[in-house]
């Protein structure tokens, strides 16, 4: 197998993503350990416009598209993003090329920020 001898990951610049995009480069590293990473981060449309609420954003890849777009354009070589803001339908020139086991999800709670203070006074 040819392998390139580097490869770009891109990511959000959201923390959680940075550490995704690292544990997926790490993974990478344990298979490939002669592969150097690269990292690059951006800031996507949805983290620009902080006042639209998501439901009228004008497209459900608020934070994806912009990362597919240098994904095609080749200013990267792969995206690592979330699958809970990923959209069903990524077009034709992008796949899934792989996913990471999924950590316990049971540590986290959410609630409307109304509710929280009834939440914390009812013991």
């Amino acid at each position: 197998m040819n392998l390139p001898s580097h490869i770009r990951i891109l990511s959000r610049k959201s923390d959680l993503a940075i550490i995704q995009a690292r544990q997926v480069g790490d993974r990478i590293n344990q298979t490939f350990p002669d592969v150097k990473i690269k990292y690059a981060i951006k800031k996507t449309s949805g983290d620009i416009d902080l006042k639209t609420p998501l439901s009228e954003m004008p497209s459900p890849g608020v934070f994806t598209d912009d990362l597919r777009n240098d994904i095609i354009t080749h200013k990267c070589d792969l995206a690592v993003h979330s699958w809970k803001d990923l959209p069903l339908d990524l077009g034709p020139d992008t796949i899934i090329a792989g996913t990471l086991v999924r950590a316990d999800q049971r540590d986290i709670l959410f609630v409307k920020k109304v509710s929280a203070e009834k939440i914390k006074t009812n013991k």
